[in-house]
């Protein structure tokens, strides 16, 4: 068994499809994703991982808004450290070639995140 079974090649845009819950799965297979579904299924995942956190992914990967919670730090400056954050998070896609309209809503100790992605060929909201 292969520990990586998925190769990307460059210039190829494929990849798990994950929505709200995680990764998709149907008869015990990942469903794959092709085209702006397979970015909106890199940018959640790459929301939602802590950069320098996990071996399996460079230390480009992720992003480090977890560190903006529980913060002292005024409302104004959490949004603007987080803009900076997600999109420095989301550029490192070779397909993202536009990271705009971000939002961040923050509530407790829970940070909610939406932006829109542009590819060469189409734009999408994501949340996380």
């Amino acid at each position: 068994m292969d520990i990586f079974p998925i190769v990307q090649p460059k210039n190829v845009n494929i990849d798990v499809l994950w929505d709200e819950n995680g990764p998709r799965v149907e008869n015990g297979k990942p469903v794959m994703a092709r085209g702006i579904m397979a970015v909106i299924s890199w940018a959640r995942r790459c929301l939602l991982t802590r950069k320098k956190t996990f071996l399996i992914f460079s230390s480009d990967y992720g992003c480090d808004v977890e560190n903006l919670i529980g913060k002292s730090y005024q409302q104004s400056t959490i949004e603007a450290e987080a803009l900076r954050l997600v999109k420095e998070a989301l550029m490192e896609n070779e397909f993202i070639d536009a990271v705009t309209d971000v939002k961040v809503e923050m509530k407790d100790s829970t940070l909610k995140i939406t932006c829109k992605i542009k590819t060469q060929e189409e734009e999408a909201e994501i949340s996380v």
